[in-house]
């Protein structure tokens, strides 16, 4: 697939939405260890707002190794378990 003038995660969001998969996105291209923090942040933001934007997130990286060989992981963060209210009878 190609698409004019869009950016590379515009690919990985056609497949979360083919998914079912929508909420918050963000591309940063930048090497894993700078990122770490902003990473942080957003998934704070996205879990723990108010209201939360989502209830889990995708962290994917992207790597290659000394050989040239492309490295990709995925983490699933989640957010806080809801609370469950007991039932009134």
């Amino acid at each position: 697939m190609r698409f004019a003038g869009a950016g590379p995660g515009s690919v990985v969001g056609v497949v979360c939405s083919a998914f079912g998969l929508h909420g918050p996105v963000s591309m940063l291209p930048m090497p894993l260890a700078p990122a770490v923090p902003l990473v942080r942040a957003l998934c704070g933001d996205w879990l723990l707002g108010d209201p939360p934007s989502a209830t889990h997130v995708l962290v994917v990286t992207h790597g290659t190794t000394d050989e040239g060989k492309h490295q990709a992981h995925c983490l699933v963060v989640s957010g806080p378990t809801p609370t469950r209210r007991p039932r009134r009878t």
